[in-house]
């Protein structure tokens, strides 16, 4: 929705002087957003210098950035009070727009546009404001939170783009380029991790599990942290610090003795190392931090029959592995890619869960009633 918006604003050529600033937070994807609505765009593109990416890739105001955003200012502010002229846009961090508007006389100065940037940390979205339109890229939903449905949406398309055999991944060539010139072939933890997210069930599990985490701390996932999240998951701590190799440095890494493997390295305990399960969340999403029966039996099970333990790792070679830790990789695992039906038991199923996520979903969404039909019972 957001990149339909903005590529309309700037794709024809308009004379109303109207000014769009996409707003947010760090990582929310602001320049990206604006950056690629006006490499897309067809027809009368704004011109480079009424598109103003400046003040988001700042980390601190400075007497150079309030000059430049000051320039960018009286350059178009005349269109925007007239309603007339070229449009402009800009992509600004709201942090910086505080110092710049609030601890400046530039609040007054540019007063329309200070409004219509406060107007949109309550209300979202803003347009027309005075000629003055403000997409909030805060207020923007990253994942459904539907107990249902979940993790879907941007969270779980970003995760797509990191399956090398999507039709979208930007990493399809290099994957297939380092599967065939790995020197440690599948013993290699990356290619192993990288391999598990070709399975569509793995990331939805994922998907559930990042965003469940999100809801029950109550933190917000942008994009950027998302990537973050994904790309620790895949390439931990553990295995970046390898050297150099003309390809795949962590495969020749582990071939060449430099590195071992361990099952730390692996997607099923990385996944929960990203979300930090040292907290009181981990309770409720880590199978290892909690029991029921059917898990107890499990794993008694496992140590009668050590070689369904084993056997269920053996895909990739890993030396002084203990049975504890073996026990723990292994819930993981099947808590992520479920292989049966008793292993099933998601934080998504949880009842007081899906009550609370319900309403969450109720009172988040621009279309309540049709909220209300899809789970009343749940709210119930």
């Amino acid at each position: 929705e957001e990149d339909r918006r903005v590529r309309e604003f700037i794709s024809k050529d308009h004379d109303d002087g109207r000014l769009l600033i996409i707003t947010g937070s760090a990582g929310d994807g602001k320049s990206a957003l604006l950056e690629r609505a006006t490499r897309l765009a067809k027809g009368g593109v704004i011109p480079n210098k009424r598109v103003n990416m400046d003040a988001t890739s700042a980390r601190a105001a400075d007497e150079d950035y309030d000059d430049r955003l000051s320039e960018f200012f009286e350059l178009i502010m005349e269109n925007v009070r007239s309603r007339s002229g070229r449009r402009s846009a800009l992509a600004i961090n709201y942090g910086l727009a505080v110092s710049f508007f609030e601890f400046s006389d530039y609040g007054e100065e540019y007063e329309v546009v200070w409004d219509a940037l406060q107007q949109s940390q309550v209300e979202g979205d803003i347009e027309d404001h005075q000629n003055v339109d403000v997409i909030n890229l805060s207020h923007r939903r990253t994942y459904n939170t539907h107990p249902d449905e979940i993790g879907s949406g941007l969270l779980r398309q970003i995760l797509d783009r990191f399956d090398p055999t999507h039709e979208l991944s930007p990493f399809s060539e290099a994957f297939e380029r380092e599967r065939e010139a790995c020197p440690a072939g599948k013993n290699c933890p990356l290619y192993y991790n990288v391999r598990q997210l070709t399975d569509d069930q793995v990331k939805d599990r994922l998907a559930e599990l990042f965003a469940s985490t999100s809801i029950i701390r109550g933190s917000y996932l942008n994009p950027r942290m998302i990537i973050d999240r994904i790309s620790r998951t895949l390439m931990p701590a553990s295995i970046r610090d390898v050297p150099d190799h003309e390809v795949c440095p962590v495969g020749a890494a582990v071939e060449n003795g430099a590195m071992e493997v361990d099952v730390d390295d692996l997607l099923w305990n990385t996944a929960f190392e990203t979300i930090d399960t040292s907290t009181a969340t981990a309770s409720f999403v880590d199978p290892t931090s909690r029991t029921d029966f059917t898990t107890d039996q499990e794993i008694l099970n496992w140590s009668v029959y050590d070689e369904d333990l084993n056997s269920d790792l053996s895909n990739i070679q890993i030396e002084n592995v203990t049975s504890r830790e073996r026990i723990r990789t292994l819930l993981r695992k099947r808590y992520l890619q479920p292989e049966q039906p008793h292993m099933d038991s998601f934080i998504s199923d949880n009842p007081t869960f899906r009550e609370f996520s319900s309403a969450l979903t109720y009172f988040t969404s621009d279309n309540q009633e049709e909220v209300v039909n899809q789970i009343q019972d749940e709210i119930q």
